[in-house]
């Protein structure tokens, strides 16, 4: 699997999760997507 299945695949069933709590995917992405991933990318390499 490539990085950007397993972004899509990971943001995908966290919105699912949060988005039954009221959550929109702007704010997923904007919690998980942008900042944390890079960060999680930068450190595997």
């Amino acid at each position: 699997m490539d990085w950007e299945s397993n972004r899509r695949t990971f943001l995908h069933g966290a919105a699912a999760l949060l988005d039954r709590r009221g959550w929109s995917s702007t704010d997923i992405e904007r919690l998980f997507g942008l900042n944390w991933l890079r960060l999680l990318k930068d450190t595997i390499g």
